[in-house]
């Protein structure tokens, strides 16, 4: 999701979007809570056993264990991205307009677009302090969503410079106040959900990985010491 363009997520996704991953985190920890503990069922008390049956049983199982490791890292992943773009999002200074205003938007949403690319940076300043100065709300809206790309575009290379430093520096600040008065208030909240769901996935995704990593060890012992199933104890 690019915060400029029309991926821009509404309060109902982004609410829909942290609960399914919030979801989805809590089932694939459970799964692999599961898995995990069919696993510790196969071990014998203390640090090594030399069953051949248990070993069998740890080499049969093993594929669902690493599945299930799988699911709840992608899931921990997919989580960390969505809450990190709603953060972008509404610490970008998110934007809306009335219904009817988004109407008339629209309208004239390809010209923006056209002007953002082919006039020079001191040209859209002045546009934008235009639609400012005669509180134009649709038009500050797309401004603020054109001219932003248009900056990032000047900086990431994909378009050529056509503007001098002033321009560069005074855009940022008219799009600060363009922010002001057309912030969306309904995402207020979602910035403290998000910041709760990142703090989650984080906390998820370094636990499966743990997980992971003491399969691994498993595995390695398995392979270098016939027989033994080792079982870390610093878990």
């Amino acid at each position: 999701m690019d915060t400029d363009n029309t991926d821009i997520m509404t309060p109902t996704e982004i609410t829909c979007v942290l609960a399914n991953d919030e979801t989805r985190i809590d089932q694939t920890g459970r799964t692999l809570a599961t898995a995990r503990s069919h696993y510790e069922r196969l071990t014998l008390r203390g640090n090594y056993f030399t069953d051949e049956a248990h070993v069998a049983s740890f080499n049969e199982h093993l594929p669902a264990l690493e599945a299930a490791e799988t699911a709840a890292i992608r899931a921990a992943e997919v989580a960390e991205r969505n809450a990190r773009l709603v953060l972008a999002q509404t610490r970008s200074g998110g934007v809306t307009l009335a219904p009817e205003e988004f109407a008339a938007a629209e309208a004239r949403r390809s010209f923006i677009a056209e002007d953002a690319e082919r006039l020079t940076l001191a040209e859209i300043r002045d546009a934008v302090a235009r639609a400012i100065a005669v509180g134009d709300r649709p038009l500050m809206y797309l401004w603020h969503r054109a001219g932003r790309a248009r900056l990032r575009a000047n900086a990431e290379g994909r378009l050529p410079e056509r503007g001098d430093e002033q321009a560069r520096a005074d855009l940022p600040r008219l799009f600060g106040q363009i922010g002001d008065q057309l912030r969306d208030t309904r995402l207020d909240g979602a910035t403290k959900r998000a910041d709760a769901a990142l703090e989650r996935a984080l906390a998820a995704a370094k636990t499966a990985g743990t997980r992971r990593r003491e399969d691994e060890q498993r595995r390695y012992r398995e392979q270098h010491y016939p027989g033994f199933v080792a079982w870390p104890t610093d878990r």
